[in-house]
């Protein structure tokens, strides 16, 4: 029955029913909550849960889980370089084993794992990125992140 409203692509309804029924800290609601991220993922239906409460808290999870590589491209395609930028922070300050990078060289593609699922294009507008979050980011702005 659950994997019926998912496939239907309702995460919404999925969610809601979720944070009514359950407790946050109960192991059901994290588990339905991590399998409706997962096949948010697997289908690339990030947009579903754009300008939702549920929105900040998948992007929190992909982070978390070193799975931001479809959600980065799938903001860069559409052109949300900000938000794309803050999920790249993000990503570093969760993993601070890998924060050793420097963003200042230009080593830009070592900042996520390219899966084999990027395209071509996909890393053109990564790399457009990267001279963006480069050139244009001041250190005030920086301080305006934290």
């Amino acid at each position: 029955m659950f994997q019926n409203v998912l496939d239907r692509f309702d995460y919404l309804f999925v969610l809601d029913r979720a944070c009514i029924q359950f407790e946050p800290d109960d192991p059901v609601f994290l588990k339905t909550v991590y399998m409706t991220y997962e096949h948010i993922l697997a289908h690339r239906k990030f947009d579903l849960l754009r300008s939702t409460r549920y929105f900040g808290p998948m992007a929190f999870y992909y982070a978390f889980e070193s799975k931001i590589d479809d959600l980065l491209a799938d903001m860069i395609e559409r052109k949300l370089l900000a938000d794309a930028a803050s999920l790249i922070n993000l990503y570093y300050i969760l993993n601070e084993k890998e924060s050793e990078l420097d963003l200042e060289s230009d080593n830009y593609l070592s900042i996520i794992k390219v899966n084999d699922n990027l395209t071509i294009y996909c890393l053109f507008k990564f790399n457009l990125l990267c001279f963006f979050f480069r050139n244009t980011w001041s250190a005030k702005a920086k301080q305006d992140i934290y």
